[in-house]
């Protein structure tokens, strides 16, 4: 990768946001979400308009179980099983967490930051994967 290239990507990546869909504001179009600052989150939630042909194309992956990247206003997608996200036990602080390895069914996320690992059912990605498994095969 050339240093102009790598620039370029980095503006690129630069528009994207990492968050964690909360609920709707005041309209469908409006959405509010938890937003990851680097591997910290920021805990207000902010509206974020989405415009309405994003939402026509994204709005299965707005659920409160996956991490979503939000890239540039012309996309949402879901970061399942690869990114993930936890919540300590006070319900206070959501935590990313990254795919580490498949066991027995789950799969086994580490928490960015922390030796900590917390253990999903494979099951709870069942639909989000095969719309990943579904756009790997178009591309």
């Amino acid at each position: 990768m050339t240093l102009s290239n790598h620039s370029a990507f980095c503006d690129r990546a630069a528009q994207v946001q990492l968050m964690r869909y909360v609920g709707t504001a005041n309209t469908a179009l409006q959405i509010k979400c938890e937003v990851f600052q680097g591997t910290r989150l920021l805990r207000s939630k902010p509206v974020i308009s989405v415009p309405q042909a994003v939402f026509a194309s994204s709005f299965h992956v707005l659920s409160d179980q996956h991490v979503i990247a939000y890239f540039d206003k012309k996309a949402i997608f879901s970061l399942a099983p690869f990114i993930h996200f936890s919540i300590d036990a006070y319900g206070h602080q959501t935590n990313l967490s990254f795919y580490k390895k498949k066991a027995s069914g789950n799969y086994v996320y580490e928490v960015v930051g922390k030796s900590v690992q917390i253990t999903e059912p494979q099951s709870s990605f069942a639909a989000i994967t095969l719309d990943f498994d579904n756009l790997l095969q178009k591309a």
